[in-house]
């Protein structure tokens, strides 16, 4: 195929709204990627399943190993390092994609597609095998089983011995051209499941993960998700961070009738589906939101600046169009589209600045945020920035031009600077035992969340819960959930049985990255609702 034909097909799959992490999709990663000087890498492998403990890997986006459980084991293995390796954020994948065997099983029925039995629970040690399980099954997917809580460990209150194993899965763009910005929430998830399966599970069941790496490519993340229900044999997915490859994603999940409990809300799609439950704002209150904090400072004058590669930048500029600008108080002064392969802004740095704007929405990957502030810099230029927190990974965090400008967020969960409440302290607490190489961020704190709104609607179910947790007692309890913070993690989550899509949910957290504080929540752990 060639590369115009292929960049034809790939376009009409794009649709996630991505201000943080790349709006383009896979045909211009090439491009990208030299405009920053970089030599592009195809896309890892798929992860394995996960028991517990958190791979250290030598380069992120690799396949990881399957684990122990015993937090002994994983810690030996790790060495001085710790369970997760420095590493693990904000590295490149490999250099060498796996073949796959995209065929899957067409004969499961989506009404019983993530139902029915786990794999069962491995040996004393808990490793898994090395060889891929299941028919159709992607290459490189090791199957690894959940075991018994750690010996010593708490179990879960009312357990007397542990129940089948709660088996998962998440998927999301971890190697490729947004992995630095992904891959962080793929530690979060593996950190909460460790910290859950060290307090004895939920409700009795040890929680077994399987991560998959998509590439942010739209026809792998549907086979993902394909190949997690029916040879799997997940009964949620949980966590997902699929900004770029929804269309995919959201059509293999509503095919076969798979929940997703929380995710990275990027996009429309997930205040739009049945199968798709967000854990906190929706992704037009972040946009709003990141503007409306920056116009209360009264810098009401607003430049939108968004990529043209993809639907999802055009959908943050929609917003604005559509009313978000006068609900965040500001007006536009200056609008632009971009491509993410320039290597200079200059000429739309220095438009905006002659149309007075005080602050810009960048919705683009964090990269190409760098390099607007950098050409902008060379007019000594430096508006206030409005974006997604997913955005401003640590490298973009570090960048001086970004940070003596100043940015704007506004988190869908609990900001990850905090620790006012024992749920946000367990989270802390968790970070630094497991991922103490890892900075916490936006998509660490909101893959967490995911798990703890899968804890929670779990716990709803009272003796229903002891028994094998099938798909069908996910979405009972999640239409348990009314009105529940999840202890203070993120604003009121309300669901109902049947739902056609999740409510709207305009409560959101802000969160500021000032030049000589780093990040600060200005409102501390309240959320603040439009």
């Amino acid at each position: 195929m060639s590369p115009t034909t292929r960049r034809a097909a790939l376009g009409a799959l794009v649709t996630a709204f991505l201000l943080s992490t790349a709006c383009g999709t896979r045909v211009e990663s090439a491009a990208i990627l030299a405009a920053e000087g970089h030599s592009a890498a195809a896309p890892a492998g798929d992860s394995s399943g996960f028991g517990g403990a958190i791979t250290p890997t030598g380069t992120a986006g690799a396949d990881s190993a399957a684990i122990s459980t015993d937090p002994a084991a994983s810690a030996a293995s790790a060495g001085s390092a710790g369970p997760v390796a420095a590493a693990a954020a904000g590295t490149a994948g490999s250099t060498a994609e796996a073949p796959r065997n995209r065929a899957a099983a067409a004969g499961a029925s989506p009404a019983s597609a993530g139902k029915g039995t786990t794999a069962g629970a491995s040996s004393a040690g808990g490793a898994g095998s090395g060889a891929g399980s299941g028919t159709g099954a992607a290459a490189g997917t090791t199957a690894a089983t959940a075991k018994a809580a750690t010996p010593g460990a708490p179990t879960a209150k009312g357990c007397s011995t542990p129940g089948s194993p709660l088996v998962i899965g998440q998927v999301g763009g971890f190697s490729g051209i947004v992995s630095n910005v992904l891959l962080p929430a793929r530690i979060g998830m593996q950190v909460w499941v460790q910290d859950i399966n060290a307090r004895g599970g939920i409700a009795c069941h040890p929680v077994k993960l399987f991560q998959v790496d998509d590439g942010s490519d739209s026809s792998r993340s549907a086979a993902a998700v394909r190949d997690l229900v029916e040879n799997k044999k997940v009964v949620a997915l949980v966590g997902s961070s699929v900004p770029i490859s929804i269309v995919g994603y959201r059509s293999a999940s509503e095919q076969l009738k798979i929940p997703s409990v929380g995710g990275d809300s990027l996009n429309y799609d997930w205040s739009q589906s049945p199968v798709l439950f967000p854990q906190g704002a929706t992704f037009s209150a972040t946009i709003i939101g990141a503007v409306k904090q920056l116009a209360d400072q009264g810098k009401t004058k607003l430049g939108v600046i968004y990529c043209v590669e993809a639907r999802n930048c055009q959908d943050a500029n929609k917003v604005i169009i559509d009313g978000g600008d006068k609900v965040a108080g500001a007006t536009v002064v200056y609008r632009s589209q971009i491509s993410l392969a320039q290597t200079g802004f200059g000429g739309q740095c220095q438009a905006a600045k002659d149309a007075g704007a005080q602050q810009v929405l960048l919705a683009m990957d964090g990269s190409a945020i760098s390099r607007v502030m950098k050409s902008c810099a060379q007019i000594d230029y430096f508006p206030a920035i409005a974006t997604s927190p997913i955005a401003i990974g640590s490298s973009v965090t570090q960048d001086p031009n970004v940070r003596k400008a100043g940015v704007s967020l506004a988190h869908i969960a609990f900001p990850w600077t905090q620790a006012d409440n024992p749920a946000e302290q367990r989270y802390q607490q968790a970070m630094a035992r497991s991922a103490p190489g890892v900075a916490s961020d936006g998509a660490t704190s909101q893959a967490w969340v995911a798990g703890e709104m899968l804890r929670t609607l779990v716990d709803s179910l009272g003796d229903a819960g002891l028994g094998d947790i099938t798909t069908e007692l996910v979405y009972r309890g999640l239409a348990n959930l009314k009105g529940t913070t999840l202890d203070g993690l993120t604003s009121p989550l309300t669901f109902t049985a049947g739902q056609p899509k999740a409510p709207e949910n305009n409560c959101y957290f802000p969160v500021l990255l000032t030049e000589d504080k780093g990040f600060v929540a200005p409102n501390g752990s309240r959320p603040t609702c439009l």
